[in-house]
């Protein structure tokens, strides 16, 4: 299935730089630990400010989705943003669709069905306050995300794979230029 088992309870991770192309450990970074559930399929993510290392675990269980469909989850994985919550939209044949809203750090949006047509959409990261919510003509909310507002890169996937459950991931340092910090976004196949 993909997952490591490791033994619920207190797991220590020990993180460290290795030489290029082996597995020479050179440098010591640092060890910390998360609790992990028993039974649990769960991500543990890291996230750093380069001065705020925190450690934590997400729970990636649900069931497969019907044949035609995908599921996703959203987590804020951008250690600067506790007091600036951000908002997921996919942009669909230039038509914005809110996904997840009002996301602050390490808050998780629960999986939400999609369907595998979504494919080549771009993902793109806003701060929440910075997005007009309202209701469209059919009654279906309506997002209009300013192009100023952009979180750092936004992403293109190319394609969902039918049935498989994803985890979509908000990371990076907000308002950072950096292209090795900048806010990006990152998918992980997690069924």
């Amino acid at each position: 299935n993909g997952y490591l088992a490791i033994a619920p309870g207190n797991a220590k991770f020990r993180f460290v730089q290795a030489t290029s192309y082996s597995s020479i450990i050179t440098k010591d970074l640092f060890t910390t630990s998360v609790n992990l559930e028993p039974s649990a399929k769960q991500l543990v993510f890291l996230a750093d400010t380069g001065v705020n290392r925190q450690l934590y675990a997400v729970k990636c269980e649900t069931d497969r989705p019907d044949s035609g469909y995908a599921k996703i989850q959203f987590v804020n994985n951008m250690a600067n943003t506790a007091n600036i919550p951000i908002s997921v939209v996919f942009n669909i044949k230039n038509a914005d669709t809110l996904m997840a809203h009002q996301l602050k750090f390490k808050d998780v949006k629960d999986f939400v069905k999609v369907p595998t047509y979504f494919a080549g959409a771009t993902v793109k990261l806003f701060p929440s306050d910075s997005l007009k919510i309202g209701k469209s003509v059919s009654g279906k909310d309506s997002v209009y995300a300013p192009p100023t507002a952009l979180l750092g890169a936004s992403y293109v996937f190319s394609g969902l794979s039918n049935r498989k459950v994803y985890t979509c991931a908000a990371r990076g340092i907000y308002k950072n230029t950096n292209s090795v910090a900048m806010p990006k976004v990152s998918f992980i196949i997690v069924q």
